[in-house]
């Protein structure tokens, strides 16, 4: 099996010369099997392996006791390694998600968190041969984008690295196999062979039943895979011509735009691309609830014999036509918001605007854009004003009104309804754009969060 994955790595160049990989690992089989894996290949890769084992939460002393496996396995070893426990039910109310979306949710920001923290340029997880057929399966019983079906990249972008997936020609069989070969120990999930989970569901009583019927149900998925990937790739690259000819791009308020005529004759495969395309360009993250009832409304857009229609879109997004043009962009924002900002990550706010937070061991000079917190780890939010604001001054060595603010710099009074307000607990920090607190000043640190506010996608 080692050099089935020496051999994916090599093919796909998932490690380079002196990488830092951070290795996930849950202390299961899979897991397990990968951290061997790598550390056979440290000397040829002269690889620098950290181990990251998170408990989320959801099983007790059971998951806690996996950690401990996980942390004594590396201690034998000799391999660095941490632990992140997660809090993943308060989440779930909050973003009102399923268990299983929160967990993992939670559980890629806290990789990227420790991949950040230790300085690692690759994050490895163990997904397999037969996740993917799982995860290709799982995509057609629900409605789904033919190109989802590729199912999960070898390897893709993550927060400055690479998230690798060094075992995705190996099936599960094999990794026992591999385990038993080596003598190595694991920790069972109780979990995976409940049948609450749709997942779980199809790995123990439909997958069995295909299999039966195709034995080689994983190689003749890869092909479907693999040309579903090259038809993909022809089409991206050109939808990637179309929307150079097509679109029109304005900064503030941020706009996508396109002349009707210029689309609604191309097939219906381009129109869809360019509609997702449109909505990556306008969403950091594309909102879940998108579905194909936006698509239709967009292809209606195209042939409305109306002067004039529109359709909201999730997170007050909306797609408009107007006369001989479709514009995609955000509706201004009329209420008061409050929320709380990804620390590393960019927060899309009401109304478009963005905030990005970095992690930072120096400050230089900041612009009206940008500010530098003391990195505390207290949760930092974006909010609307709120009666009896008041932020501290140096300049006045002690606290003066927002309100005053907002009327020394003849900010409009419908803007000061919906005026971002940076706050750090109960201290406001910073009048976007218009007044900074020097309280986050006063400790002495090398740690900080650098925030830049961008307006309306600038």
């Amino acid at each position: 099996m080692l050099e089935k994955v020496k051999a994916t790595i090599t093919a796909n160049q998932l490690l380079e010369q002196g990488d830092h990989v951070l290795v996930a690992v849950s202390g299961g089989a899979d897991s397990m099997a990968l951290l061997h894996c790598l550390e056979a290949l440290q000397e040829q890769y002269q690889l620098n392996l950290t181990v990251c084992s998170i408990d989320h939460g959801l099983r007790g002393a059971t998951s806690a006791a996996d950690v401990l496996f996980v942390e004594a396995y590396a201690k034998q070893h000799a391999l660095t390694f941490k632990a992140v426990t997660l809090d993943v039910y308060p989440y779930k109310k909050e973003q009102k998600i399923s268990t299983q979306v929160a967990a993992r949710t939670l559980r890629y920001k806290a990789l990227a968190e420790v991949m950040e923290a230790v300085g690692a340029t690759k994050v490895a997880l163990a997904h397999h041969l037969d996740d993917q057929t799982e995860t290709l399966l799982m995509r057609l019983v629900r409605q789904t984008e033919p190109e989802a079906l590729l199912a999960m990249p070898i390897k893709r972008a993550f927060f400055g690295g690479e998230l690798i997936r060094p075992f995705m020609d190996i099936e599960k069989e094999a990794i026992y196999t591999y385990l038993k070969a080596h003598q190595l120990s694991f920790r069972e999930d109780a979990s995976n062979q409940e049948d609450a989970y749709r997942r779980n569901a199809l790995r123990l009583h439909v997958l069995p039943k295909l299999k039966a019927m195709n034995p080689n149900l994983n190689q003749t998925l890869t092909v479907l895979r693999e040309h579903l990937g090259d038809d993909e790739s022809y089409l991206a690259q050109q939808t990637e011509v179309l929307q150079k000819k097509v679109l029109s791009f304005n900064a503030a308020p941020f706009e996508i735009s396109f002349e009707i005529e210029a689309v609604k004759n191309q097939p219906r495969a381009l129109q869809r691309r360019l509609f997702h395309l449109i909505l990556n360009y306008l969403y950091d993250t594309v909102p879940t609830d998108l579905s194909y009832k936006h698509e239709e409304q967009f292809y209606s857009l195209l042939h409305a014999q109306t002067a004039q229609q529109s359709f909201n879109l999730p997170e007050g997004g909306l797609m408009r036509k107007v006369y001989r043009g479709v514009t995609f962009t955000f509706k201004q924002v009329k209420d008061a918001f409050d929320v709380t900002l990804s620390v590393p990550g960019v927060t899309r706010l009401p109304g478009g605007d963005r905030v990005l937070c970095e992690r930072v061991t120096q400050t230089t000079a900041a612009s009206p854009w940008e500010v530098y917190l003391v990195d505390t780890g207290e949760p930092i939010s974006v909010r609307t004003r709120q009666d009896g604001d008041r932020i501290y001054l140096a300049s006045l060595e002690g606290h003066k009104k927002i309100s005053r603010i907002f009327i020394d710099q003849k900010v409009d009074q419908e803007l000061r309804k919906t005026w971002p307000i940076l706050v750090q607990g109960e201290e406001i920090l910073w009048v976007i754009g218009l007044a900074k607190s020097e309280a986050h000043k006063r400790m002495n640190t090398n740690q900080y969060v650098k925030i830049t506010y961008q307006k309306n996608n600038l």
